[in-house]
């Protein structure tokens, strides 16, 4: 199955030309032409005329026959483009590594944290996956109860690593007590999907060019979400959607912290913290500019409402850009930052990666895996359905992709991206966060009363 059914390729023209052979829409004489004119290698160039997947041919490397034995994969990779990138990353590898079997078919859970509990099980059980995706705390769960093999010693000796080249935010997500226990896949910032032919009409500043000056702010935002909101009941209109599972955006916005880097200090409860919630909710419960985040229907999600033009702004992160950019015909769509607060141009980092078990029987070949995965080959196929994190993976992502202009703001920010702390105990602790918003969003509670309440159960969980 080609990705390019899905949406088109963003890995570059090289990719894009071979689907494009593969698919028919070119002859062979055409594609030998313009592959001479990209300067494509004679081993590429044949193993696409051979019907090898672009992916697999273009992601070239030594080919390595001292590696051996099999490997047991569980990820909670999705349907549709990441599960062609999925198998066209295991095939890339598998053509550099001969040797190694790759077992590609344990997928697990729709997130994270049910692959977390999965692994713990197969662990209990004496039957340790080999490698495994991990993401946002994820790996804390499991590096802090030793089911990971810290991973510094490798990096520091591989130079095919190169460490340096991934951002700090990615590198700092998964280190745990000074400890790294993944190599980072794709890491994805929040930004705002918007409406322009809406900002047009109502006669308002384009929300890209004044964050690009710096002029998106609190208070431009919420004129412009209040001057988008329009009419009354099933017809209304509103100037913007987001949803209580991202709503931490709204603290880091605010230049605040759920707990402090020392994991002992609970900062949910000061003033830059809950007041960037209070924010968030006076949106619904004052200014009436946004739906109540907790009532959105399967059927009538913010992403269907957005498209629809039933709200005009929409913050999510950039994993949804492509298809907004394919699927939205009835506006023109264009995306900015988040809105800039007390916090500067920042946001919630949403990081995936992938680790290896410390129970694993098969170190050598797990490594060269994850390392792979994390390689700018394996980022460039990945790119598809995720943003890289190596800094030169970006700057190719930026150069070649369709969707470059979409997703400036969201990469310009990765430097600057921020996740409370990932620790042992990070699911106690977004449990309560998660937990305690409800009454915020509701207009039962203020946000300084709420989250006094969560610091309390927090300071609990931490002194257990």
């Amino acid at each position: 199955m080609s990705s390019k059914k899905l949406f088109e390729d963003p890995r570059g023209e090289a990719y894009r030309l071979g689907d494009r052979f593969q698919q028919g829409d070119i002859s062979r004489r055409c594609f030998l032409r313009r592959a001479a004119a990209l300067s494509l290698s004679a081993p590429a160039v044949s193993a696409i005329l051979a019907g090898t997947s672009p992916a697999v041919a273009l992601a070239q490397g030594k080919v390595n026959t001292d590696v051996t034995g099999g490997i047991r994969v569980i990820s909670n990779t999705g349907a549709g483009a990441e599960s062609v990138a999925w198998n066209e990353r295991i095939d890339a590898f598998q053509a550099l590594y001969p040797n190694v079997k790759v077992a590609r078919d344990e997928k697990v859970g729709e997130t994270f944290y049910k692959t977390a509990d999965t692994v713990l099980l197969q662990i209990a059980g004496g039957n340790a996956p080999d490698t495994m995706r991990v993401g946002n705390f994820s790996a804390a769960q499991l590096g802090a109860r030793g089911a990971l093999m810290p991973l510094d010693e490798l990096i520091a000796s591989d130079p095919d690593v190169n460490w340096d080249d991934f951002y700090s935010g990615a590198q700092n997500a998964f280190k745990v007590d000074g400890k790294i226990f993944a190599l980072p896949e794709n890491g994805e910032s929040y930004g705002i999907n918007y409406n322009r032919s809406a900002f047009k009409n109502a006669g308002l500043p384009d929300p890209r060019e004044q964050w690009d000056s710096g002029e998106w702010t609190y208070e431009a935002f919420l004129e412009a979400a209040k001057t988008l909101t329009k009419g009354k009941g099933i017809n209304k209109k509103f100037g913007f959607l987001h949803e209580v599972w991202n709503s931490e955006n709204w603290i880091f916005f605010n230049g605040g912290k759920v707990l402090d880097e020392d994991l002992k200090t609970v900062l949910i409860d000061q003033p830059a913290a809950y007041e960037g919630l209070q924010f968030a909710a006076d949106l619904t419960n004052i200014h009436s500019v946004a739906p109540n985040p907790l009532q959105y229907t399967a059927e009538r999600g913010p992403i269907a409402q957005f498209q629809d033009g039933t709200g005009s702004m929409y913050m999510l992160g950039g994993w949804y850009i492509a298809n907004f950019k394919n699927d939205i015909k009835n506006f023109e769509y264009m995306t900015a930052g988040a809105p800039i607060g007390p916090g500067g141009k920042t946001s919630k980092l949403e990081i995936s990666g992938y680790a290896i078990s410390s129970d694993t029987p098969n170190p050598e070949a797990s490594w060269e895996f994850i390392k792979f995965i994390a390689s700018p080959a394996g980022q460039k196929i990945w790119s598809v359905v995720g943003t890289p994190t190596r800094r030169s993976s970006l700057k190719d992502f930026i150069d070649t992709s369709p969707y470059a202009l979409w997703f400036e703001p969201f990469v310009e920010v990765l430097e600057n991206v921020q996740h409370t702390p990932f620790f042992k105990k990070s699911a106690e602790i977004n449990r309560i966060l998660s937990d305690g918003q409800a009454s915020i969003f509701l207009g039962q509670q203020s946000a300084k009363k709420a989250t006094a309440a969560m610091a309390d159960d927090m300071r609990a969980v931490l002194r257990s």
